[in-house]
């Protein structure tokens, strides 16, 4: 998942996913799906949730990616979560299947967060879940063979030649994948689709080939052209050759999502 923005409702102190906590007072409980082996995180949320509520709060754990498929045949059946935990790139199709509704949430609640965040649950000016985690990427440096990280890409670009000449690596990154080359398509004019009127997106209007993103992508290609990047970090396993020569000190710098950075 590319986009793997996380996210669910939170009630008061109790991280969630779906429908007011009204319900819950109706029904005297509240059923909540998470993630596998995250509940340990929000028990101390679920406690405190029951006691101000005086709601008991049934948790169950399970995978978040299969969460919103179990919806569409728990839900009709009366058994389907009060609460549960979905990726924002799945929102869309669970609003046109009628399986979440709008929140009604303080616009000071929902200052709480990056204004990237809490838009990623947004669909047609309607706001149907609040952000629990949030990915993002980061730069991992080697600090015995640079310094400080630099501050362009063409500073990087620079530095990596000069590393070539030594039979090392500079920056390496997966730039062949729009979720690591976005920190330069996005900044310099690009977009995937533009707004509409409803606060949407317009699926007929994309905006790949703007000025700012070809000049982008014109940019990022210079380190495949000029041969700074190993040929080994194209794909689906260019991940591993990073974190390969990173390890072996063969990389100044790797650009990485958190799920894979190391243990340190």
């Amino acid at each position: 998942m590319k986009k793997n923005t996380l996210a669910a409702l939170i009630l008061t102190t109790l991280a969630a996913g779906q429908l007011a906590s009204l319900q819950a007072h109706a029904a005297g409980q509240l059923n909540v799906w998470e993630d596998i082996k995250k509940s340990a995180g929000i028990k101390t949320a679920v406690s405190d949730f029951e006691k101000q509520y005086n709601v008991k709060v049934n948790l169950q754990e399970m995978p978040y990616a299969q969460q919103l498929e179990k919806l569409r045949l728990d839900g009709p059946a009366g058994i389907g979560p009060d609460v549960l935990v979905i990726p924002n790139d799945q929102l869309g199709g669970a609003v046109v299947q009628g399986l979440l509704s709008p929140l009604s949430v303080d616009q000071a609640k929902q200052d709480a967060f990056t204004p990237a965040s809490i838009n990623a649950f947004r669909m047609d000016n309607a706001l149907y879940g609040i952000p629990k985690a949030v990915e993002t990427l980061v730069l991992i440096y080697n600090k015995d063979l640079i310094d400080k990280p630099l501050d362009s890409l063409q500073a990087w670009l620079d530095y990596s030649k000069t590393q070539r000449e030594q039979n090392k690596y500079g920056l390496l990154a997966k730039f062949d994948q729009i979720y690591y080359s976005w920190g330069a398509i996005g900044p310099m004019g690009g977009y995937i689709f533009a707004k509409n009127d409803s606060g949407g997106f317009n699926p007929q209007q994309v905006g790949l080939n703007t000025p700012g993103a070809v000049e982008a992508v014109t940019f990022l290609k210079k380190f495949y052209a000029e041969k700074v990047f190993p040929a080994g970090i194209l794909g689906d396993n260019g991940l591993n050759a990073i974190d390969s020569l990173f390890y072996r000190e063969k990389s100044g710098g790797g650009d990485q999502r958190p799920l894979g950075l190391p243990a340190v």
